[in-house]
């Protein structure tokens, strides 16, 4: 075992003086280290003249450095006369290095986080909501388990759990859907919006799409989300609005609207839900 030298002893002595947590004769796998400063990934190693002098021992200093930066760490040389004069401020400056190294590492390690994506029990409310079986409404007073109702229950979970989002409506028509004629013969007005959410996921807008439970898979497309990219949009898009005009499309329904709405196309809204439990009893 190595013994730790004078000055090197010195400067740990001064390095804990001012709170850090100082390692000494740390072995990394490749070398004994003078002292080391793990929560900055920081190494120290305190050198005589040789170090400066003999083109040998400079060239293992630079392997030995290079060892450190591929586990993360980066190391400083501090000469031993340069200990002897000033201790003190050699020790405040590291203190300085140390604790700026720290701050990048949280926010490097916050980046890493973030980028991986949500969790995976935000992942599983998705899939617990998304299969929640699709039913349009038949009246102002029974549950919605459509676009907005099922993206309704998602979204006040995402803002529970502190995360930015947003509402997206699109345009679409009906006939674009794999119904059966005989559904689509229902009396109803072709063009139609849809609802879905834009959550704000490693600094972008991922769409969001739950409308469909896994029991239409084979009619419609059911989404799976992965936590990280877009999922597919439910329905063959026409137009997107705006996150503006898209909320304000949803804050402006009303019982009003939505009677006035079942008025024209209640029949055709009760053959889907037929249809789609149709496709589930099969």
């Amino acid at each position: 075992m190595r013994h730790p030298t004078y000055y090197a002893s010195l400067l740990k002595q001064y390095l804990q003086k001012i709170g850090l947590k100082v390692d000494q004769e740390v072995y990394d796998g490749h070398k004994h280290i003078d002292l080391s400063i793990d929560t900055a990934k920081l190494d120290i190693e305190v050198d005589g003249m040789h170090h400066l002098t003999d083109p040998k021992q400079i060239i293992t200093d630079i392997k030995r450095s290079n060892h450190s930066r591929e586990d993360g760490y980066e190391t400083i040389h501090v000469h031993n006369v340069d200990i002897r004069q000033d201790v003190e401020g050699i020790a405040q400056a590291i203190a300085q290095v140390s604790a700026k190294r720290e701050e990048d590492i949280d926010i490097m390690a916050g980046i890493i986080k973030d980028s991986v994506g949500v969790p995976k029990q935000v992942i599983d409310v998705f899939t617990r909501i998304r299969d929640i079986p699709y039913s349009i409404p038949l009246s102002s007073s029974e549950e919605d388990f459509c676009c907005t109702g099922k993206h309704k229950q998602f979204l006040a979970y995402l803002q529970k759990e502190k995360y930015e989002v947003r509402w997206r409506v699109c345009a679409f028509k009906w006939s674009s859907l794999n119904l059966p004629q005989k559904t689509l013969s229902a009396p109803h007005v072709d063009d139609c919006t849809h609802a879905y959410l834009q959550v704000l996921i490693d600094g972008e807008w991922r769409n969001i799409d739950l409308t469909w439970d896994s029991q239409l898979a084979t009619i419609l497309p059911v989404n799976n989300w992965d936590g990280t990219s877009d999922t597919v949009i439910a329905v063959p898009v026409i137009e997107v609005y705006s996150p503006e005009e898209s909320l304000e499309i949803i804050q402006s329904e009303n019982k009003d609207k939505i009677e006035s709405d079942l008025n024209i196309n209640g029949e055709f809204y009760k053959a889907v839900n037929e249809w789609l439990e149709e496709v589930r009893r099969n």
